[in-house]
Order: C-alpha cells, then structure tokens, then sequence
C-alpha cells in the first residue's frame, strides 16, 4: 500500500536507510527495468583442445579469459571478463563438452533466489506466498519449513536472470604418439576366409578362420586353430628394415587355455630354443601384459629389454605397443603403463631379411597361441 503521511519526507541526498514507497505496479516496474534483455544472445568462444587428464585450470587456461560484448542503451562495445563452468568435462576420456561462461557485467549480479516449499513445489520469488490454507505455500510459515537464517539462506538458491553467457567446444584428446605416416597394416576383420587384406599387408589364414562380434563390428577368434601369418602384399617380409613400429589392437583374451601370443615376429619361421630367442613376441592374457624382446645367442636368456604391466580385466580392452630402437613403450586402454629403454633392435633381432610375422602364434616346440 502507498504511504499517505504528510510529515513524511526524504532529504535530496538520502543514499543509505531511505524508505521509498511503491506500489505492486511500481515495483514491478522497476524489476521488468532491472531485468532487460541483453543484447547479446548466442555469443560463441573459440573451441579448444585440451589433453587426456587435464585439470580444470589447465581447461580454463585454454578458454578466452574475456569476450566482447554490446552495452545497454547504444554505449558501444566493450571486452569484459568471463568465468568459465568447466565442471561437466570429464578429462578421464576422449570426448567433447560443451562448457557455459559467464561474462562480467552488472547483468551476472544475483538477483533473484529459488526454493522448494514443504510440498516440493519449486517456486521463485515472483511467485506469491501463500500462508495458511489448502494452497499455503510459503515454508517459512508451514511447520518444519523454517530452521534458521542460514539454511534458509542455503535453501534460497540465488540466480541472476539477466546474465550475459558465452558458450564454447572443450575437446580433450587421448595420448598420442608420433608414428610412420606410412601405414603397414590395417586388419578389421569385417569379412574374409582364407586370406584377409590389411591395406598393404595380408593375412594368411592357417587353419579355418572363425569371426565372431567384438565392441564395434567383427574380430578374428583366434585359437591354436586359427591364426594369421602376415606378409606386406608384394610377399616380402612386413617388418624388413623397420626399427620404429607401433602395434595397436582391441582384445578380450579368454579366461582359459590362453597362452597369450597376440603379436609374434621373429628372425624366421624354425622352433625358438632357449638362451637362443630371436623374436618380438606380445603375450596378452586377462591378467596382463608381457612385451618379450630377444636376441639371444650364448645359451643365456637376457630379458633386459622386456616390458611389462600386471592389471586382472576379462573384458574388451585397446593395447598400443610402440617400439623406436632401444625404446618400448606399453599403453593401456591409451595410457601409458610401462617403459623400457634398454631393448634390442628390430632389425637385429628380425635381422637383414625382416623375418616372419605372425598374429595368434609363437613358434615355440609345436607352436604356443593366443585364444581370444
């Protein structure tokens, strides 16, 4: 209601404690006026790249600290600072987000405040408050809905309805590692039988080639009764004069009668002796990952350059194995596990003519395979 008091006055230069009378209609004057649309819809920040495992200053040290925004009432443009909400990119994986800033401006102050009342209505404060009734919904008023000035200040969750937003692309990456441009083989089981091309390799099926579903369209199901022997497509050696290679596969070993050769690549196709190993040989089973590299002469086993990773996981996972001279480096689902950097070389284990390649297989007695 409006004050009618004829001794009521406020001096010309009241700034603090003045009491201004308004009616319903003025007041909601005043908040529509408060509460003018920005001129500044769908602004749009530069998208960034950040790196698996970042942290959420890392992200926001990519993201523009300013935008530039139009000001009220025809006053021009101006660069004003953002903070940045970065609390849904989850950098655990690849992915990509979206990710909101807020730009500061007089706009972004909170001016309004949302509850819930004691029927669990959400409400804000331009709705009305009802106290007592069939319809009372006012919390303060209702029996348990008012504790004390600090949860209730806690429950009145504060907003700005007239803040200026800037939205943006956070795109974070798995690790990567710089490899050959050239591609040596590309296997994705989708058909084949007795032969499988691999872009420029292929696969010679031994045994009867059996597929079955993985995670996104077919695999090979390898057993002692099927597996590959590769060779680049003109039938020479895949891995001849190669010393920096990079394996990488999705696998689900079987829980059971696997010995684990995914990966086999020696000096030739002979059975391996012990003490006198020329081989790369990967064993993968549901407890881990071995890298094996031999080039052993004098009848004593030298598993110096080996590389290895212990982890239980029965299911589907990706494996990257990548070998430059003396350097192993074993990835695990795109993180790096293990490093070892006193290996022979691959061109001194294969030796001048590259060897043999094998996927499923080892050349150990009458032959060791991967089942999976």
């Amino acid at each position: 209601s409006v004050l009618k008091a004829d001794e009521y006055f406020l001096t010309a230069n009241t700034k603090h404690g003045g009491i201004v009378s308004l009616t319903k209609a003025q007041y909601d004057a005043i908040r529509a006026a408060d509460a003018k649309a920005s001129d500044n819809a769908d602004l749009k920040a530069e998208d960034v790249t950040v790196d698996k495992g970042s942290a959420d200053m890392d992200i926001t040290a990519k993201l523009p600290k300013t935008q530039q925004v139009t000001l009220a009432n025809g006053y021009g443009t101006a660069k004003r600072d953002v903070m940045w909400d970065v609390s849904n990119v989850d950098t655990s994986k690849p992915g990509e987000y979206a990710v909101t800033g807020t730009v500061d401006t007089i706009g972004a102050n909170k001016n309004h405040w949302k509850w819930t009342n004691a029927a669990g209505e959400s409400k804000t404060d331009e709705d009305d408050l009802i106290n007592s009734g069939a319809n009372a919904n006012n919390n303060w008023k209702q029996p348990g809905g008012f504790v004390d000035n600090e949860t209730a200040n806690k429950n009145r969750t504060l907003y700005s309805s007239t803040a200026i937003t800037v939205t943006a692309k956070v795109t974070v990456t798995g690790e990567t590692e710089p490899t050959d441009p050239d591609l040596l083989a590309d296997f994705t089981f989708d058909d084949g039988d007795k032969t499988f091309d691999g872009g420029n390799a292929t696969g010679a099926t031994q045994g009867t080639a059996t597929l079955a579903d993985s995670k996104d369209g077919k695999a090979a199901k390898l057993s002692k009764n099927f597996w590959l022997n590769v060779t680049a497509k003109n039938g020479d050696a895949l891995l001849k004069g190669k010393n920096d290679v990079t394996i990488s596969y999705d696998v689900k070993p079987d829980v059971s009668g696997n010995t684990g050769w995914t990966f086999f690549a020696a000096s030739n196709a002979t059975k391996q002796e012990y003490g006198q190993e020329h081989y790369v040989g990967v064993l993968d089973k549901t407890t881990g990952i071995t890298v094996e590299r031999y080039n052993n002469n004098d009848g004593k086993r030298d598993s110096s350059g080996n590389v290895s990773y212990t982890k239980t996981n029965a299911d589907w996972k990706h494996v990257d194995i990548v070998i430059s001279g003396a350097t192993a480096k074993l990835y695990f689902d795109s993180k790096l596990v293990a490093v070892n950097n006193n290996g022979q070389k691959l061109t001194d284990i294969l030796g001048a003519d590259g060897g043999v390649l094998q996927i499923g297989k080892a050349n150990w007695v009458n032959g060791e395979y991967f089942s999976g």
